[in-house]
């Protein structure tokens, strides 16, 4: 068996760069301030922009992005809830429905929401994944309520 010690992999021609399959490439964050006119409401029961994004321009066309956000939710009335999932460049991606957060019988009710995604997007261009989401009644909904922050995380993953 060998062992193979190194200090430092430099690429051998310019622009290609070491990818190895399974590790993380680059991570590309968004982090929203704490104020209250972060906070974003909707009571649409279509899939409407929270307006919070992350963008990440994939080294290879074979890569992985996973996608993680973290966020609070608020509901105001009883067994309503909120449905959100992520957009990329404005084309919904995963279940048609989304992830529900539901609320069963509270009439203000908040809990903080984390959303995670893998996607392929088969590109080397800028690619920009967005937060959605809508009522699933119809009464009003929030995102960021209270000074709460958004954080999305965009993790490009070597095949």
């Amino acid at each position: 068996m060998s062992t193979l010690y190194v200090d430092t992999i430099n690429e051998k021609t310019s622009g290609n760069g070491v990818q190895i399959p399974g590790h993380v490439v680059q991570v590309v964050t968004y982090n929203s301030p704490e104020t209250s006119s972060s906070a974003t409401s909707t009571a649409s029961t279509s899939f409407v922009s929270t307006g919070y994004s992350v963008t990440i321009t994939p080294t290879a066309t074979s890569s992985k992005i996973i996608l993680q956000a973290n966020f609070n939710a608020n509901d105001t009335t009883a067994a309503n809830g909120l449905v959100f999932k992520f957009y990329r460049n404005g084309t919904a991606l995963g279940s048609t429905n989304g992830q529900i957060w539901y609320n069963d019988n509270s009439t203000n009710f908040h809990g903080a929401q984390s959303l995670l995604h893998t996607d392929e997007p088969s590109t080397t261009s800028s690619t920009t994944y967005t937060l959605y989401y809508k009522s699933n009644g119809g009464s009003t909904v929030r995102i960021a309520n209270d000074w709460q922050s958004v954080n999305i995380v965009a993790m490009e993953i070597a095949q």
